[in-house]
């Protein structure tokens, strides 16, 4: 993370924003960050996420959910590019209000239908539909190549 001395003070960000498009935004944490609070970190966006993103179809649908959302980014493409509304869910608290900061970052939290923190089956409304689910779990780093 970078850092700023100030006087007495040492400041250190561990929020990382990344320009996922031109003029899209998205607010996460740095990589191997943990917060203040003893929370799990939020993924990073990485070549992976990127990736899916470009591989993602992109004919128009009412409604998308983004599982796993992590930072929100795959569900805020989406909204970008071929979805009306989206509901986010992620078990990580700290997630879920990264999503909510980055859809206002980039003026998006009016078409969120929902932004859920909790497991799929026990978080979302019970007659919840879409018309397409997008993901991008999170990933263990294995440098060592232990797994």
């Amino acid at each position: 993370a970078d850092s700023v001395g100030c006087g007495a003070y040492f400041v250190v960000s561990n929020i990382a924003v990344w320009p996922v498009e031109e003029d899209l935004l998205m607010a996460t944490d740095y990589e191997q960050t943990f917060s203040s609070e003893g929370l799990e970190p939020v993924m990073y966006i990485s070549e992976d996420s990127l990736a899916l993103l470009c591989g993602a179809p992109r004919g128009k649908v009412d409604s998308v959910l983004d599982v796993c959302c992590g930072s929100g980014v795959q569900g805020i493409v989406a909204l970008r590019h071929y979805a009306g509304r989206a509901s986010f869910l992620d078990l990580n608290p700290r997630a879920v209000r990264f999503t909510k900061f980055n859809l206002a970052l980039n003026r998006m939290l009016n078409r969120a239908d929902g932004l859920h923190n909790g497991d799929l089956y026990g978080s979302l409304p019970p007659n919840a539909t879409f018309d397409a689910i997008v993901a991008n779990p999170p990933f263990v780093p294995n440098p060592q190549g232990i797994a």
